[in-house]
């Protein structure tokens, strides 16, 4: 009744207060957000297995795509690959007793960590190119006590094998795609639009259909953007477009939505990413974990409006017909699947 008085008769006070009471729970939820990432994330190297797991798969990761690159530079991550160093010790002094015994996903993280460092070994000693002795010392201080412990290899694939999997089941479809930091050639942007077509079955919140797809191909703006992304370096050059998927804010009206636009464009971007391999088209997914200078610097150079938030961007390129792909180990199921009851309290 109160309200209905107020909207009628003071429709401007309505507003007012409408908007400092949303104001109010806009911040008591985005406090609470950032209350449990400062709590739960590794920003302050609060150690645990799970953090330390994590940090081990943050440092391998990049050695596995430089191994990968078009023309590796011999020498590569010195410093990233000491701190893997440093991080797998800390796993084995405090961890590996307890997760060996389980096979838990940060054992077997851990053991392809060490896998990876013997492959970066080997590479370099096949290219007669010297090594650190601290850091071959470090290598095998770790592998030594492993059993079995064999040597990583990044794939080797052809263009036919990258894509024989495109008109088979999901499974395989699923299992086909990997990221791609060697490309040769362009891609039509009616392929793309077919691949867009496919991705607009995504599911969204209420249907509402949210996600857009910006595509870049100008060569110019598309080098500055791969710059302002900064994680393409020794690849992005050779992509042929930069396709950047945003989310519409105008979609979302209750408070509880906040964050509801990553998941709707998540989901969105994954299905793009499948259907542009479906039409044999390569893609390297690119992260936008951005500071404010940079999502303002690229509202600047590609007018993006300001009512679409940036989810992601994708390198897409031709396939050449040999390279490597970056193994990208992935977690056991067992690992990441839990099973819950509710116990009825009497």
């Amino acid at each position: 009744m109160i309200r209905r008085i107020l909207r009628t008769y003071l429709p401007g006070f309505y507003d007012y207060l409408r908007a400092y009471s949303a104001m109010k729970l806009l911040k008591k939820g985005y406090s609470y957000d950032i209350k449990r990432y400062f709590d739960y994330s590794d920003y302050f190297y609060n150690d645990s297995e799970q953090r330390c797991m994590m940090r081990i798969i943050h440092r391998y990761h990049p050695i596995e795509k430089g191994l990968c690159m078009p023309e590796m530079r011999l020498g590569f991550g010195r410093e990233n690959i000491s701190e893997l160093i440093k991080d797998c010790k800390k796993y084995k002094e405090n961890y590996l007793q307890s997760a060996y015994s389980i096979n838990s996903a940060g054992y077997q993280h851990y053991k392809h960590a060490i896998s990876t460092l013997l492959e970066y070994e080997e590479v370099h000693l096949s290219a007669n190119h010297a090594l650190d002795e601290s850091l071959l010392k470090d290598i095998h201080f770790l592998a030594d006590d492993l059993e079995n412990q064999t040597i990583c290899k990044q794939i080797e694939m052809t263009k036919e094998q990258y894509f024989e999997g495109i008109d088979a089941s999901f499974h395989k479809l699923a299992a086909s795609r990997y990221s791609l930091r060697n490309f040769s050639g362009k891609v039509k942007n009616e392929d793309i639009i077919k691949a867009v077509e496919i991705a607009q079955n995504s599911p969204s919140a209420c249907n509402r259909q949210p996600t857009r797809v910006h595509i870049i191909e100008d060569e110019k703006l598309k080098n500055k953007v791969l710059e302002i992304q900064g994680g393409n370096r020794g690849f992005g050059s050779l992509a042929d477009k930069v396709l950047i998927v945003t989310v519409e804010l105008v979609g979302y009206r209750d408070l509880t939505e906040r964050n509801n636009l990553f998941v709707d464009g998540g989901l969105y971007a994954m299905s793009l990413l499948y259907a542009l391999h479906s039409n044999k088209i390569g893609t390297c997914a690119l992260n936008w974990c951005c500071t404010v200078e940079q999502d303002t610097l690229l509202r600047k150079i590609v007018r993006l409006p300001d009512s679409q938030t940036v989810i992601m961007m994708i390198a897409c390129g031709g396939v050449p017909e040999k390279f490597r792909l970056a193994y990208s180990k992935k977690s056991s199921p067992d690992t990441v699947i839990f099973e819950h009851k509710y116990d009825i309290v009497k």
